[in-house]
């Protein structure tokens, strides 16, 4: 047996259920970034007024708060693209098994 396929078989074996559980972390953190994506794309439509100054620190806050929106909305459900990726992605991994595709 080659050194490379004797270290690979010799990694230990991480449960379906760890590896379910990093899936599910992984999809919700796709869907925070996709809610971020679109949380940027819709504000850009918005016109500025000159009600407010602009201010040395306002574009900053902003990214920060989308990104704080998109992580929130991501883990109250979303809208449904972590979901959909678990269920899909799931398969891959628990071979058969039924697969819990409730997001925490």
């Amino acid at each position: 047996m080659p050194a490379i396929e004797q270290n690979i078989t010799s990694l230990p074996q991480v449960s379906a259920d760890r590896r379910l559980e990093e899936l599910r972390k992984v999809t919700r953190e796709f869907e925070a970034i996709f809610i971020n994506t679109m949380l940027k794309a819709m504000r850009n439509t918005v016109t500025r007024s000159n009600l407010f100054p602009a201010m040395a620190g306002k574009d900053v806050y902003t990214a920060m708060l989308d990104e704080h929106l998109a992580r929130e909305i991501a883990l109250s459900g979303g809208v449904g693209i972590g979901r959909i990726l678990f269920k899909e992605l799931s398969k891959y991994i628990t071979e058969g098994e039924p697969v819990n595709v409730k997001q925490r």
